[in-house]
């Protein structure tokens, strides 16, 4: 039972947080930067920062991200041609992972472990199933277990991703990318952002849907 009740509170924190992060957004996505970039033109100006970065761009369906495997920047329907204090925020996070050398072996790792964390989440789910059918609290311990594993992995890069705010914020700043009166937006929104970390739980279920009923 108290397994059980772990593993809710655990989920509900995850749904509570990506209701916070959807509404947070929901006023940055019609409000435009003043400099009218879009978040590929952005992803484009950070790139041409580094002479050795070499990324893709490409629109996405799902989530924004960066490939470090692929070296690929994907930017979702909301970023990629709009001029969005959102579009500029997620560009800029996920662009900066493009040059950020200091970190580059973590992302390759990261990205390495990410389908891995993904099957680890499902396998928890299932455990926790065969613990309520089955009435076997070792099958639950197990799933715990599991969603600990992928809770330190989120945490380890919650605490990147926010270490990189104040370099990202200046590098926008200092490269006339946003105004002054705009900093305090975007910095909040990055924030707000990095919190994605902690939407695993309500994610893999939204993944698990789309692969099983592929959009028509």
């Amino acid at each position: 039972m108290i397994i059980l009740i772990l593993y809710c509170v655990l989920f509900i924190i995850s749904l509570v947080i990506n209701i916070y992060i959807s509404l947070f957004e929901r006023k940055y996505k019609t409000k435009n930067n003043k400099k009218k970039l879009t978040g590929c033109e952005l992803s484009h100006e950070i790139l041409d920062l580094d002479t050795k970065a070499n990324s893709y761009i490409l629109l996405t369906k799902g989530d924004s991200l960066y490939n470090s495997l692929r070296d690929t920047i994907k930017l979702d329907e909301d970023c990629f041609d709009e001029s969005s204090i959102y579009s500029l925020t997620v560009s800029a996070l996920k662009t900066y992972e493009a040059i950020d050398k200091k970190n580059k072996e973590q992302y390759k790792l990261r990205d390495k472990l990410l389908k891995i964390v993904f099957y680890m989440v499902i396998l928890s789910y299932i455990l926790l199933a065969a613990c309520v059918v089955l009435n076997d609290y070792s099958f639950g311990y197990v799933s715990l277990a599991l969603l600990i594993v992928v809770l330190l992995f989120d945490i380890r890069w919650y605490l990147l991703y926010k270490s990189n705010i104040e370099k990202i914020v200046k590098l926008l700043k200092s490269n006339g990318f946003i105004d002054k009166d705009e900093v305090d937006s975007v910095n909040s929104l990055m924030r707000v952002e990095v919190l994605k970390s902690f939407t695993r739980l309500i994610n893999v279920i939204k993944d698990l849907f789309d692969q099983i009923i592929p959009d028509a």
